[in-house]
């Protein structure tokens, strides 16, 4: 409404279901300019999500890239599976062999932020390779972290073909089917791959093996808070197993009296260890790795 009577009084302006402004009254025709500012603000940018790399029937792990320390997880076959982020970028995990066409996921988070999630498809691995060389794969023992030899059973006078962190060894097996190859010190969860060949131009299908965990103190050991510590049951004076929950496949790190032990959590995150005997009032702390390089927090319990 204007009041044309008094064209020096305020008039009020009302648009129904807008605003109201008040001015001062103007002549006829003039032409009235408004404009409005709005605040608002913008959420944080999400962490970039983690690459996969390629994934077929025959794998056994999963492997990609990632922000350094953060923790993956990876969503397959209803199960989900945890890892971390080396500080080469590269992340590991453990899972068991995926169906033609299943998907995979993965998310990774670091300092509370969450990343989008990675899709992709489990591809039909190829059988061309076995059909046309008829090389069975070698058989591999179980190895622990360590020092000591690869060891299994493959055809007698193959050449073994190791590879190791994208470092590769070789090996010949015996007329007996045995071998036993040097490699290098590997950590606990260190995957193994051995294939056999008679030429290095034809393969068989690699054997994948991981290092278990052994009795070891890491050399310079670092604390990650992404990584959460384990629950630790209470423990009882004797030589029963320390038990509780870890994220599925962490390596558990024990110190007891300055003595170290380790154990691994399996796929439902539940763990036992043996330990030696203790006596009521054992102070017994335990941290979870995935690399034996950066650690949770310890979880520390006493012996009753």
């Amino acid at each position: 409404m204007i009041n044309k009577k008094n064209t020096n009084k305020v008039a009020k302006i009302a648009f129904v279901g807008a605003i109201a402004l008040s001015v001062m009254a103007q002549p006829l025709s003039t032409v009235a300019h408004a404009a409005s500012t709005i605040n608002y603000s913008v959420n944080p940018t999400t962490l970039a999500a983690p690459t996969i790399d390629s994934v077929t029937t025959n794998s056994t792990s999963i492997t990609g890239s990632g922000i350094k320390n953060a923790i993956v997880t990876i969503s397959a076959g209803g199960l989900s599976y945890k890892g971390i982020v080396l500080s080469d970028g590269k992340y590991y995990i453990s899972i068991p062999r995926q169906a033609a066409n299943s998907k995979i996921l993965a998310t990774q988070v670091l300092n509370g932020q969450s990343s989008a999630t990675t899709t992709v498809s489990v591809a039909a691995a190829s059988t061309s390779m076995n059909s046309t060389t008829k090389i069975a794969s070698p058989v591999v023992n179980p190895i622990i972290a360590g020092s000591n030899p690869l060891t299994g059973t493959g055809i007698p006078g193959a050449m073994l073909h190791i590879n190791i962190d994208g470092n590769y060894y070789s090996g010949i097996v015996g007329n007996d089917g045995q071998f036993s190859v040097k490699i290098p010190f590997r950590y606990a969860g260190t995957k193994i791959e051995v294939s056999q060949t008679f030429d290095f131009k034809t393969f068989s299908f690699p054997t994948t093996v991981i290092a278990s965990a052994e009795e070891i103190q890491p050399a310079t050991p670092s604390v990650n808070p992404e990584l959460q510590a384990p629950v630790v049951n209470p423990v009882a004076a004797g030589n029963t197993p320390i038990t509780g929950t870890a994220l599925p496949g962490a390596m558990l790190h024990i110190k007891i009296d300055g003595n170290y032990y380790s154990g691994v959590a399996d796929k439902d995150g539940q763990f036992s260890v043996k330990i030696p005997f203790r006596y009521a009032g054992t102070k017994i702390e335990v941290s979870q790795t995935f690399n034996f390089k950066t650690f949770s927090l310890s979880t520390t319990v006493i012996a009753k």
